[in-house]
């Protein structure tokens, strides 16, 4: 599928390795994976300097250090280029947080600017060649940096003799003539039509008035060939065979095990002895997810994904028993995808039947019918199908819900726009309205041996179209404090996910949501031997529980190998990196 890749760690996880070559590895196999989907230009690497743990995307960048960012963009743009592809150091500059972004005015002064914020950039372009640059949406002392002159035509283009070209941020213009005299070479477009300062004649009438020269066009002619001829984009086009590239895999797996971090092992608690007879205790809402990435325009759906928990099952010998507790806690802002198993048969087909309709009210005869194992698609700007509107359709999902035992359950979708769930005929999700990623969920008691009619409706509208549907256990408290205290060690794995952290927002606090917290605090006293691994891209609130367990390990966003990488850890098979691309403080007021 088109749309498929090897996810790799996060950027933050990579600088975590702090191995120069291994960036190299990775920029070359990020060409290679570009090319087999016939692209020609990485809009990437993002390298802005990460200040405050809150900022969603400090996963896609590299370190607050600015010498350690400097030594992973160049060398992750060396590798890209290597490979034929136009890499497009990003945003620059000074996007240092996504609160405000589009508006945000950045005061920074001129020594700031160089010592901490351009030297990615400036060793991206001057040691790694950077074929282009892609300008920030934010303001830079007052002037929005896709036209301003200091940074984009004196400092980029003239003292860092930069040739390539500058493309903006999607939508990120605010004038014609501002842009075209001042640095920018290639506008694209955002919510407004396509080009909207450039396009549609504007750029043309800015020249026939004499407001920009010809030789001003000309030059950003030149230099968009130049990157193209440079690369070899137009004389050697790349064939797009669209191929599953196993051989990736292992080198995600490499920067996934050295980018985890051991923050804490008081006693020596790890590594831990996979062939001992002992039992181990599995918790947490980060336990069987495989949290490759956070949200935003960096998310990659693999081929395959390994959770911690299918990597913990795979490591282990069978002298170690294994008490699982997966799931999520209330309050944690997203859900996991129903579990197949959930799915019994329908129609003589495992799972659900999906009808995909040409409209958002999901009228007439559907243009496609399909089985779908569960509900959980994230097509983006994309669509279901290949020939089929990525915008204004709907979709319906039949199927019957059978659960594994009695209790309480959490029901609940994440999605974008509209939806609507119907159990047994009774209607339990109502937010038939247009909005962005959404979390709507509610509790039920269901009874094991009761087949409950399901039906999940769907519709988008414009932008980016997401649905999840999930059921599982809602009172997981209690059995994860029941499990632990059978346990002779607990791995209790807690976090963040693409729909808590990612493009767009900011986190309003450092802090894991409540309930986790409560989970780690429970589950501790119980238990001493309890290990927590913090799947996030970017440092989570510890001062709650930082002294009541022994061992931490930060795992970042560790990618599709990332379950297999952290049982490489936990059992010994890997030593654990010790160093940090960013500072991690015990409490906000540090």
């Amino acid at each position: 599928r088109w749309e498929q890749a090897t996810a790799f760690p996060a950027a933050i996880a990579l600088a975590a390795s702090w191995n120069v070559d291994m960036a190299e590895r990775f920029g070359v196999a990020i060409g290679r994976e570009w090319k087999n989907k016939g692209r020609h230009m990485w809009l990437g690497p993002g390298m802005n300097i990460i200040r405050i743990p809150q900022n969603g995307r400090n996963f896609e960048y590299y370190s607050e250090d600015p010498y350690l960012a400097s030594r992973m963009a160049a060398a992750s743009v060396r590798g890209a280029q290597s490979e034929g592809i136009i890499a497009t150091p990003k945003h620059y500059v000074a996007n240092n947080q996504e609160h405000e972004r589009y508006s945000i005015n950045v005061q920074a002064s001129e020594r700031a600017l160089r010592e901490i914020y351009f030297p990615a950039f400036r060793a991206a372009v001057t040691e790694g060649g950077a074929w282009a640059v892609m300008a920030a949406y934010n303001r830079v002392n007052g002037t929005y940096c896709t036209e301003n002159r200091w940074l984009l035509q004196d400092v980029l283009k003239g003292e860092w003799g930069f040739r390539g070209l500058v493309v903006s941020d999607w939508g990120a213009s605010h004038s014609t003539v501002g842009t075209a005299n001042n640095g920018l070479d290639l506008e694209m477009d955002g919510s407004d039509p396509v080009g909207a300062y450039w396009g549609q004649g504007k750029l043309k009438d800015a020249v026939k008035r004499g407001q920009v020269s010809e030789s001003t066009v000309d030059d950003k002619v030149r230099r968009i060939l130049r990157a193209m001829f440079s690369t070899k984009v137009l004389s050697e086009p790349h064939p797009a065979p669209g191929l599953q590239m196993t051989e990736h895999w292992t080198l995600a797996r490499e920067i996934a095990q050295e980018g985890i971090v051991l923050l804490k092992n008081d006693g020596g608690l790890l590594p831990l002895d996979k062939h001992a007879s002992q039992t181990l205790a599995l918790i947490g809402p980060n336990l069987a997810e495989a949290r490759t990435g956070g949200g935003g325009s960096s998310r990659v759906t693999p081929y395959r994904a390994v959770s911690p928990l299918e990597g913990i099952r795979a490591a282990v010998g069978p002298e170690v028993r294994l008490l699982e507790v997966p799931g999520l806690l209330l309050g944690d802002g997203t859900i996991p995808a129903v579990d197949p198993s959930f799915l019994p048969r329908f129609e003589n087909q495992h799972g659900l039947v999906g009808e995909y309709y040409t409209n958002m009210a999901l009228e007439g005869i559907p243009a496609r019918k399909r089985y779908d194992d569960t509900i959980d698609f994230d097509w983006g700007a994309g669509s279901p199908f290949a020939g089929f509107p990525a915008d204004r359709f709907s979709a319906r999902w039949k199927g019957w819900l059978r659960v594994p035992e009695s209790g309480t359950y959490l029901l609940g979708t994440l999605s974008d726009d509209g939806v609507r769930v119907y159990l047994d005929g009774e209607l339990i999700i109502d937010n038939w309205t247009d909005h962005a990623a959404t979390l709507d969920q509610v509790e039920r008691y269901l009874k094991v041996g009761h087949d409950y009619a399901l039906k999940v409706q769907y519709y988008e509208n414009g932008g980016d179209a997401l649905i999840r549907f999930g059921c599982l256990r809602a009172d997981v408290l209690d059995d994860a404090v029941e499990a632990a205290s059978q346990a002779d060690t607990v791995l209790l794995f807690v976090g963040l996910s693409a729909e808590l952290e990612g493009e767009g927002w900011d986190r309003a606090t450092m802090d894991l949501p409540p309930r986790q917290m409560e989970l780690i605090q429970q589950v501790s006293a119980v238990n001493p031997q309890t290990v927590v691994v913090v799947i996030a891209g970017s440092q989570v609130g510890m001062e709650t529980w930082v002294d009541e367990v022994p061992a931490i390990l930060q795992a970042w966003y560790p990618g599709q190998e990332g379950g297999h990488a952290i049982a490489d850890i936990l059992f010994g098979d890997v030593i654990p990196s010790r160093k940090l691309p960013m500072t991690f403080v015990r409490r906000w007021e540090d």
